[in-house]
């Protein structure tokens, strides 16, 4: 029997979960389908519903319905299907929810007698995989972008776990007595590799209206590569000139942060003006614009700042409220110690400010405009009693963010929108999204291994662009001057030799993953000192393989990325960031292929396995019979 649980808080905040062991009765139905009724708390009209269908192969598709829950009390999360796995640390938890994908098995992310969660970002894919190449699915599909989640409860003493999808329901000033899942679930028994799992979710993903709403060629296509660079024009735009002369004929991107007056993660969203005046700024992205460079900057589409004196000004009537009754804030920044508010989509001052924002920045002329956090963080649920939506989760929060980038793109026509994280929801209406959490993984510790999910799924001219990493030429994070200066590193390394794989495979993984490839403050010396001679080769080269198949690596399909064989590598990476102090500095050792690697056929039928070696030495490898040696710190594509 498919079972469930149903999450009830009380006013004093308590929440207690029913079951179906809970319930007074019970009927079954077909395909493990069924109904309880009665409950010695909240009565005998208090019933519960499965409904379960034979989805394909060994899947099921399901919905529960509530009704009857006149107790007065708030439903606050309804979890089904919850199966009940096998379960040990061999098994590897497949995360396709989170920018590109995970698999994970990491005991401090999965532990014991817990529900380990894991929310719904990008897609609503996840599964169970074995040693023994066979799975157990589970996703949830919906036309609305309704909050959702996946628990995973290891119990290592019984060798089983509890797999379960879960909705933030959401309330009125009252609460519901009746309630249905939107869409369906489906799960159950599969063969194969987390592709494998992908490829049933792609043949649902690709019916959604959101993917299919995207007609045009997307504007970002014909990218070669992207810079992250932050700073003053004179640092942000000469190492961006320079490369720009290495690849005739190549476009370039620039995302340039820390254009704005204020210190990063402080003040927002005043970002307005620009850091060194209206006039060289206006200046330096047309300057950009006529040597064809896609120019776009950084600005915070969710966080106000609650240190700052505008937030007096609307910022505590839109914030979210999380359901202690405090307003959902996070420091960022851990040396100004601003906290940065969540600003719920229902606040229209502060889609107001967003809105002055972007339209002062369209018209300096810039190529387009990335909106940080949305993407990522449109599932948060708000608990405020005054903001006319839902209390808890719901769709609103999305819907509301959907609607301030509709609006945006109408005051801005032609004007391309990103935003941090790819995402079934937005992705109608963006046309690039960053990935760096995912892609560069190992900057935030190790112990699991990045999957290219969403690549898998959604990829094409069509689709969104996918780029960004963390790759730091030196090693160096950026530093904003505008931050106190005694946070600073005092002395730096050479991190680029202490770890010299890091930067390629942040690198690489962009490319044979299918994404658009970024180098991250890239500074005058990376061309300049014969030190990093071999890393500037390597960027210019990385630009040059990724332009040249285009035809794959964006327009084209993944295939599948079993079959191909190379040696192990041993490595370790820097957990560096731009908010580490010297004395949180750490490192992660992770065993890894010596090669990566992916598999694409582009639209014209053609199919080639694409290589990079992160390594100074040349590698081996083989597939299918085939045998080859990729060169150091190069890439080769195979046609097959």
């Amino acid at each position: 029997m498919i079972s469930w649980k149903i999450c009830v808080r009380d006013s004093g905040g308590k929440t207690e979960c029913i079951t179906p062991e809970d319930m007074q009765s019970f009927h079954a139905g077909e395909n493990g389908s069924g109904r309880w009724c009665g409950h010695r708390i909240y009565g005998e009209n208090f019933c519960v519903t499965t409904e379960i269908k034979p989805e394909k192969e060994q899947r099921l598709q399901g919905r529960i319905y509530i009704s009857g829950f006149n107790s007065g009390k708030f439903i606050t999360e309804i979890r089904f299907p919850v199966l009940i796995c096998p379960y040990d640390d061999k098994v590897k938890l497949m995360d396709g929810a989170i920018d590109l994908g995970l698999l994970i098995n990491d005991p401090w992310l999965l532990a014991d007698g817990k529900d380990n969660e894991f929310y719904c970002s990008s897609t609503t894919l996840f599964a169970l995989l074995y040693p023994d190449n066979t799975g157990i699915y589970l996703d949830s599909r919906s036309s609305e972008p309704d909050p959702r989640k996946v628990y995973l409860r290891p119990d290592r003493e019984k060798h089983t776990a509890e797999f379960s999808m879960a909705f933030d329901t959401g309330n009125g000033e009252r609460a519901f007595a009746d309630w249905e899942m939107p869409g369906v679930c489906v799960f159950g028994n599969f063969t194969g590799s987390w592709f494998d799992a992908a490829q049933i979710y792609k043949e649902y993903a690709l019916t959604r209206r959101e993917f299919t709403a995207r007609t045009k060629e997307n504007p970002l296509r014909d990218l070669g590569m992207w810079l992250w660079n932050r700073g003053k024009i004179e640092d942000v735009i000469p190492p961006l000139l320079a490369l720009q002369k290495e690849l005739p004929g190549i476009p370039l991107a620039l995302d340039w942060y820390w254009w704005h007056h204020n210190p990063y993660d402080t003040n927002y969203p005043n970002f307005w003006p620009p850091r060194e005046g209206v006039e060289n700024f206006r200046n330096a992205v047309a300057m950009l614009r006529e040597k064809g460079i896609f120019v776009q900057v950084y600005l915070n589409g969710v966080c106000w700042d609650m240190d700052d004196p505008s937030f007096s000004g609307g910022g505590m009537k839109g914030a979210v409220i999380d359901i202690n009754g405090e307003v959902k804030n996070n420091i960022f920044n851990r040396y100004t110690q601003h906290r940065l508010a969540w600003m719920c989509s229902c606040s229209k001052e502060f889609q107001d400010l967003i809105s002055d924002q972007v339209k002062k920045l369209h018209d300096c002329g810039l190529s387009g405009q990335y909106l940080d956090m949305i993407g990522a963080f449109a599932n948060v649920p708000c608990y405020s009693k005054d903001h006319g939506h839902l209390q808890g989760g719901g769709k609103f929060m999305a819907e509301g963010y959907r609607k301030l980038i509709i609006r945006l793109k109408e005051e801005n026509p032609d004007y391309p929108f990103s935003s941090e994280g790819c995402t079934e929801t937005f992705m109608d209406l963006l046309d690039a999204a960053i990935v760096v959490n995912t892609s560069s993984l190992e900057h935030f510790g190790g112990g699991n291994t990045v999957i290219p999910v969403f690549p898998a799924i959604y990829h094409g001219k069509n689709a969104m662009a996918l780029f960004g990493n963390y790759a730091l030429p030196d090693g160096i994070p950026p530093w904003d001057p505008l931050w106190p200066p005694e946070d600073r590193w005092q002395e730096e390394k050479a991190w680029h030799k202490l770890y010299p794989e890091h930067f390629y495979i942040d690198v690489i993984r962009n490319v044979v993953f299918g994404t658009q490839p970024m180098v991250c403050n890239l500074t005058g010396k990376i061309h300049t000192d014969p030190e990093y001679a071999d890393i500037w080769r390597f960027i210019v080269e990385t630009a040059k393989f990724y332009h040249a198949h285009i035809d794959f690596l964006f327009d084209g399909t993944m295939l599948d990325p079993a079959g191909f064989e190379c040696g192990v590598s041993e490595v370790t990476f820097m957990q560096r960031m731009i908010f580490t102090k010297p004395d949180e500095f750490k490192t992660v050792t992770v065993e890894m292929p010596s090669l990566l690697h992916g598999i694409w056929q582009a639209p014209d039928g053609r199919k080639a396995l694409f290589i990079g070696n992160y390594h100074a030495e040349e590698k081996s490898w083989e597939y299918r019979g085939r045998k080859g040696v990729v060169p150091g710190h190069s890439y080769s594509m195979i046609q097959l």
